[in-house]
């Protein structure tokens, strides 16, 4: 891809505004902590690569129907990609460690898309909150959910888990409460989740069940309800 490792900034005189559109399809690459406030378009076919938090400026809307890649790290300007209408592309986060509830660099996954658009893991361990709902999320890798040593509390509802990998519930035992897949349909992979010692579930998964389930600590059970939805629970008994 063609690289940008200089910081991209608005002009010296009022009013003079920079903006960065993308249209090539060989990929570009920011890696500067950019200041321009004009906004960024990722044309139908390109793709923009982040390797620094503040590559896509200060201000202004990410727009466009193309694909953001976000290399190792968090973009700190997400305006925009919540607009079902303007923002219509990928935004794919990989290679990304964060933080746990006890630490910093939340996975705050709703504001990176819409029902429009598509959430891409690819290799991803961090904290999404408590209350999260994620339209489209597509895994390309494996994701882990890291709550840390102390206890937590996440409901996260992805409306469309699509895509293949490894989904890895909490890494700590003492968690609660869970994910809420409404479709997993296009998923196949595997769905591991622990539910911890404070009455955790995974929640209620909707659609073809997934190729496998692995349980750890705590018995999940599964069952098949008669409109055919999945649910489960768990029973404080370790395997």
């Amino acid at each position: 891809p063609l690289t940008f490792s200089g910081v991209i900034a608005d002009g010296d005189a009022e009013g003079d505004v920079l903006a960065v559109k993308v249209v090539t399809d060989r990929g570009v690459k920011l890696s500067g902590a950019n200041t321009y406030t004009g906004g960024t378009t990722i044309a139908e076919g390109a793709k923009l690569t982040i390797t620094n938090a503040a590559a896509l400026g200060t201000e202004g809307d990410i727009t466009g129907a193309g694909e953001l890649i976000c290399d190792g790290v968090l973009p700190t300007n997400t305006n925009g990609l919540t607009d079902a209408t303007n923002w219509t592309g990928t935004v794919k986060v990989q290679n990304f460690t964060g933080g746990t509830n006890e630490g910093a660099a939340e996975l705050n996954l709703d504001a990176y898309g819409n029902a429009n658009s598509v959430v891409e893991l690819a290799n991803v361990a961090g904290w999404v909150a408590d209350g999260t709902v994620v339209e489209n999320l597509k895994l390309s890798g494996s994701f882990s959910q890291n709550n840390g040593s102390t206890s937590a509390a996440a409901k996260v509802t992805i409306k469309k888990l699509s895509g293949a990998g490894n989904f890895n519930g909490p890494s700590g035992s003492d968690w609660q409460y869970g994910f809420i897949v409404n479709d997993c349909s296009e998923f196949t992979g595997s769905v591991n989740l622990k539910s911890g010692g404070h009455g955790g579930q995974i929640g209620l998964i909707i659609g073809t069940e997934p190729a496998d389930y692995a349980h750890t600590n705590y018995k999940t059970h599964i069952t098949v309800t008669a409109d055919g939805k999945l649910s489960a629970h768990y029973e404080n008994t370790v395997l």
